[in-house]
């Protein structure tokens, strides 16, 4: 009998630690940054659109992560080259297939600037200088619609993303859309940065900023 009391004792009291553990869990997290705490400042918002840009490099240090270098060795104004294992440029050179995902490091660049764009769009609500909020939204807009567009020149119909998943397991790629959307998209997003984006020096925008 000793032992039974003794046993429903101890389970008891595990029960009770789990469930006082619970609320002490369930902490705010004060080192990693997410998009409920993102951004904070509006330094960090400047660094998240920054981000969007850092998806250009690709096409600087790849050939075949940029539309525009695949497009002239397509076309007649100059030549694949390169040495007898650059076999990506001597395929668009000649037009041929050599592999399916020749230009995957272009496509996953872009379509990472796409959704950094889509994030950047739905943070940066938070910043309150309306000035500075409006010129970093039309650059947002603005790059998404550039990224669509050099995605569509190159693959033709693709996804268009414009929501942020809440969680990142929860990230799908949508069928293909039309042209009419894919180029409505890329319209849209040009316009709203014309509306929005102040008549000023990007660095007058961000004078005094905190």
């Amino acid at each position: 009998m000793k032992n039974y009391l003794k046993n429903i004792l101890t389970v008891s009291c595990i029960a009770l630690a789990f469930t006082g553990c619970k609320d002490f869990l369930d902490t705010e997290n004060y080192i990693d940054t997410n998009t409920e705490t993102f951004p904070a400042s509006e330094t960090d918002a400047i660094q998240l659109v920054t981000g969007i840009y850092s998806a250009l490099n690709g096409s600087v240090y790849e050939p075949s992560a940029s539309y525009w270098m695949v497009a002239m060795i397509a076309s007649d104004e100059c030549y694949g080259g390169g040495g007898i294992d650059d076999y990506d440029c001597q395929a668009d050179d000649h037009l041929l297939y050599y592999e399916p995902d020749v230009h995957g490091d272009y496509w996953s660049e872009f379509i990472a600037g796409v959704t950094r764009a889509n994030m950047a769009i739905e943070s940066l609500e938070k910043v309150e200088n309306e000035e500075l909020r409006n010129q970093l939204l039309g650059e947002a807009y603005f790059l998404r619609s550039y990224f669509l567009f050099e995605l569509t020149q190159c693959f033709g119909e693709i996804p268009v993303l414009k929501e942020v998943p809440k969680r990142v397991e929860d990230a799908v790629l949508p069928n293909p859309s039309s042209v009419e959307e894919i180029y409505g998209t890329i319209a849209a997003g040009l316009k709203k940065a014309i509306e929005i984006m102040p008549s000023k020096k990007w660095n007058e925008c961000i004078s005094g900023l905190r």
